[in-house]
C-alpha cells in the first residue's frame, strides 16, 4: 500500500505574550468584538487540502514520493524544535522581533484553506496551524516573495496599516518604522528570515463569501529570505490573543474542529469547521480537558497524557513531565507535527515493548525513526495495538495505519513515534499522523478537547 505522509509545518509562531500584552487583552478583544459581522451564528466548513494533494496549487510535479517523505521528516525535526523554545521577553523587546523556530523548508506538506482578503476579496491559500497565532500573507510590497499568490494591498479599499501606538503592535512586540508603521518578524538559524507590516482588512470566509470579518489583524509580508521565499501565507489557530480563533470569538465562540484523512487517501483532503455546531453535530464525542498554558508558551494546546499501552503492556507518563510548566514538560496536541514525540524514558519503554512484540528483523534507522522493518513478501505484518490514555477517561486506540509509517516503495516501514528528549524540559507532542481519520474538536471556551472516529477520506 503506497502511503503519502501529510504534514503541516508552519514555523512562524508570530505572537508573543508578556505581562504588558496581558494588560492589552481586554481592550483589543472589545475592539474586535464590535467590528465582526454577526451574519452567521452557526458553523462553516472549509475543504482542508494537503499542500501536495491533487487540488493544491502548490503541488510540485517534479518531486517523487521518496523525496517528499525525506523532506517531511527533515521538516519534522525543525517543527519539534519549535516546542523547545519559549518567549524571551527581554530579547524580543530589545530586538523588536518575535522568536521563531530555527528552520527548514516551510513549503513541505502543510494543510491549506482558501480565504478572501480585502475589498473586493482577493482569494489566497493559507496554511492553518494550531501552534501559531498571528496570520500573515505575502504582499506585493515583498520583492523576494516567490509565490504565485500575492496580496495586492493597493487594490483593497479597506486595507489599513496598524500604527505603532495600537494595542496589537504592542502584542506582537512590533518595531516602529518610518510613517508610524508597525513592523514585526524574525530570523532562523539557517539564515532565513521574514518581516511583515501589521495590517488590517476585510476577511471573507464561508461559501460564496457570505461571512465577513472586518478589520482582521494580520501581517502583510514585505520581505523574506531563504527557505521562506516560496512559502504561502499562514492563519494561526493557536490560543494567543491575535490568532484567527481569538479574533473571531464573537462569531464562532472559540470552537473549531478538523478531520484529517488517512495518508493513502487519493484526494488528500479533509475538513476544517468553525463554530459551536461542531459540538452539537458530532455524535459520540469523548472529551479530555485542555490544560492551562504555562508562562512562555501561550499558543499551544496542552492535554493530559497519562500513559500508553503497547499490546498488554502499559506505561505511564513520568510524574515530572505530566504537567506543563514554564520550563517545559506536558503534552501538546498539534496539527503541524507529523510524528508523535514522547519524552524519555516513556518513549524508550514504548519502543522497547514494541520491538519485543514484533517478530521481525529490524533494519537501519531512518533519521529519527529508530524502529524500522521491511514488509515481508507476503505482505502480512502483525503489530501490537497502541492506545493513548488521556485525562478524563479518554482512551484512544490507534488503528494500525497510525502506528506504522511506510517510507518508500521498497516496503520499509517504521514505528511512527520518536523521542522528544529527556524530562523534565522536553514537551511531548501528539502529531497529525496519530490524528488521521478522527474528528478533533477544540472547545477552547469550554477548556476541553473532543475526539471521535470519522472517515473523512474523499
Amino acid at each position: 500500500m503506497a502511503l503519502l505522509v501529510l504534514q503541516s509545518l508552519a514555523l512562524l509562531a508570530l505572537c508573543c505574550w508578556s505581562s504588558s500584552s496581558a494588560k492589552l487583552l481586554q481592550s483589543s478583544k472589545e475592539e474586535m468584538g464590535s467590528i465582526i459581522s454577526r451574519t452567521n451564528n452557526g458553523t462553516i466548513s472549509f475543504p482542508l487540502i494537503n499542500i501536495h494533494g491533487d487540488a493544491s496549487p502548490f503541488r510540485s510535479l517534479n518531486s517523487t514520493r521518496s523525496s517528499r517523505i525525506s523532506e517531511w521528516l527533515k521538516s519534522d525535526v525543525h517543527r519539534q524544535q519549535l516546542f523547545q523554545r519559549k518567549e524571551n521577553p527581554s530579547q524580543t523587546e530589545a530586538e523588536g522581533e518575535v522568536p521563531l523556530a530555527s528552520g527548514a523548508a516551510i513549503d513541505n506538506g502543510n494543510y491549506i484553506i482558501k480565504l478572501g482578503f480585502g475589498t473586493p476579496a482577493q482569494m489566497i491559500h493559507t496554511m492553518v496551524d494550531t501552534g501559531s497565532d498571528v496570520a500573515w500573507i505575502p504582499c506585493n510590497s515583498c520583492p523576494n516573495c516567490k509565490t504565485h499568490q500575492i496580496f495586492e494591498a493597493q487594490k483593497s479599499s479597506t486595507y489599513k496599516l496598524m500604527s505603532c501606538s495600537s494595542a496589537q503592535c504592542g502584542q506582537v512586540k512590533g518595531m516602529c518604522m518610518k510613517g508610524n508603521k508597525c513592523a514585526f518578524g524574525g530570523g532562523y538559524a539557517d539564515g532565513s528570515w521574514v518581516t511583515a507590516l501589521l495590517s488590517s482588512d476585510e476577511l471573507t470566509t464561508g461559501e460564496n463569501g457570505k461571512v465577513h470579518i472586518s478589520r482582521f489583524i494580520f501581517g502583510c509580508s514585505n520581505g523574506r529570505r531563504g527557505n521562506l521565499e516560496k512559502a504561502p501565507g499562514l492563519v494561526g489557530l493557536g490560543r494567543g490573543t491575535l490568532s484567527f480563533l481569538s479574533q473571531t470569538e464573537p462569531m464562532y465562540g472559540k470552537v473549531f474542529s478538523y478531520c484529517l484523512p488517512s495518508i493513502d487517501s487519493m484526494s488528500f483532503s479533509g475538513t476544517l469547521s468553525l463554530g459551536k455546531g461542531s459540538l452539537s453535530s458530532t455524535q459520540g464525542l469523548r472529551f479530555t480537558p485542555l490544560l492551562p498554558n504555562p508562562a512562555g508558551f501561550p499558543s499551544y494546546y496542552y492535554v493530559g497524557l497519562v500513559g500508553i499501552s503497547v499490546g498488554n503492556e502499559r506505561f505511564f507518563m513520568p510524574k515530572e513531565s505530566s504537567q506543563p510548566s514554564s520550563n517545559g514538560g506536558g503534552t501538546v496536541i498539534d496539527s503541524g507535527t507529523v510524528i508523535t514525540r514522547l519524552v524519555d524514558p516513556l518513549y524508550g519503554q514504548v519502543r522497547d515493548s514494541f520491538r519485543r512484540q514484533v517478530k521481525s528483523t529490524m533494519i537501519d534507522p531512518v533519521m529519527f525513526l529508530d524502529t524500522c522493518y521491511r514488509i515481508p513478501s507476503g505482505g502480512n505484518f502483525m503489530v501490537p495495538g497502541i492506545t493513548l490514555y488521556l485525562q478524563g477517561g479518554l482512551d484512544l486506540a490507534l488503528p494500525q495505519e497510525s502506528v506504522l509509517i511506510t517510507l518508500d516503495d521498497t516496503g520499509s516501514i517504521c514505528l511512527a513515534f520518536a523521542s522528544a528528549g529527556p524530562v523534565p524540559e522536553a514537551i511531548s507532542v501528539i502529531g497529525n499522523y496519530q490524528q488521521q481519520k478522527l474528528r478533533i474538536v477544540y472547545d477552547v471556551s469550554g477548556s476541553r478537547l473532543g475526539i471521535v472516529p470519522e472517515n473523512c477520506d474523499r
